[in-house]
């Protein structure tokens, strides 16, 4: 049920989104989706992880949504673990994050073949360095807006945040801290400033690539549910993270099986979407139900969410700011 306190911030959201939001179900899919974005090649199309592959559209561009494994290959004879990112580098490649196969792969969009770009694949570590480079879990990778040539990846299970030279494949590490960037996995990047917003197992914090300080935003050191004062709030390991406005972020609250929406200016997580009850019912913003939600997309004046075996959407009556074209910046 929505306190009081909270009802403000239901009235404000769907002030902006149309007092009759709902979700509806865009599109069915076999696994869970880690990530949404435009296709680039396609235009009309959205591209997608589902599962262990990606897809535009209907069409498996590669990998086996059901069947996971590493295997280099064409199509749907390439075996991928978990596709948790990808970005395009233009309409002819994607890199994917192969997360539990410890890696990030080039697919050629002309032939849709696959090869390794960086990480030693099936093999975990925390090396630096090009060939020799590793990762453990590796979940979200983004291009970096204040250096175009490097990309930026949350190692989950490093506890870090890595860089990627995209011409030399240097891999280097930027900060590497358990206990303030536990297990990080959804990361954004605000445009002016650089600074990162992540998703740790249980709390949202900010990185400054300039002075690598980590700053702590909200959450706990330990699991739950609660809105409120950044200081006061509870989550459960989140996943994808992205801007709603300049002073909004919308989060996949995962385990919650709810979006969270955390405003900067008042320091408060403002709105709990969706009931919080696993499933895949469509109705309102308040009521509807979310199969561990983990992708997010923001694109005009709709917010796409992916999750187990969905790809959902509320559509608003004014724009957002757009994470498109892995820029995932605001």
């Amino acid at each position: 049920m929505w306190n009081q306190k909270s009802n403000s911030s239901l009235s404000d959201f769907l002030n902006r989104i149309g007092a009759d939001a709902a979700t509806i179900t865009i599109a069915n899919t076999q696994g869970p989706v880690y990530h949404i974005d435009t296709d680039q090649r396609i235009p009309g199309n959205l591209l997608y992880s589902d599962g262990n592959s990606l897809k535009s559209g209907d069409t498996i561009i590669v990998g086996s949504a059901i069947t996971a494994g590493y295997e280099e290959g064409i199509g749907d004879a390439a075996r991928f673990c978990r596709i948790t990112s990808f970005v395009q580098l233009n309409v002819s490649a994607v890199l994917a994050v192969d997360s539990c196969n410890h890696c990030i792969r080039l697919v050629d969009r002309t032939t849709n073949e696959t090869s390794r770009f960086a990480g030693r694949c099936t093999k975990y570590g925390s090396t630096s360095g090009t060939d020799l480079a590793t990762f453990t879990d590796p979940y979200t990778l983004i291009n970096n807006v204040k250096a175009p040539n490097h990309l930026l990846v949350t190692d989950t299970n490093n506890n870090a945040l890595r860089s990627i030279d995209k011409v030399t494949k240097l891999v280097l590490t930027i900060v590497q801290d358990v206990d303030q960037l536990t297990k990080p996995t959804g990361m954004v990047q605000e445009h002016t400033s650089g600074d990162l917003y992540i998703t740790t197992e249980y709390s949202v914090v900010r990185c400054n690539l300039n002075t690598k300080i980590i700053t702590h935003i909200a959450g706990q050191d330990i699991a739950g549910w609660r809105d409120g004062p950044f200081s006061e709030a509870k989550f459960n390991k989140m996943y994808d993270i992205v801007f709603l406005s300049h002073d909004e972020l919308v989060i996949a609250g995962g385990v919650n099986n709810r979006l969270r929406i955390l405003n900067l200016s008042t320091n408060k997580t403002r709105l709990s979407i969706c009931s919080g009850e696993a499933g895949h019912d469509d109705s309102t913003v308040t009521t509807c139900k979310l199969f561990t939600p983990q992708g997010l997309l923001v694109l005009n004046s709709t917010l796409y969410i992916g999750q187990a075996q969905r790809i959902r959407a509320i559509q608003g009556k004014r724009t957002y700011y757009s994470n498109t074209m892995g820029n995932r910046a605001c």
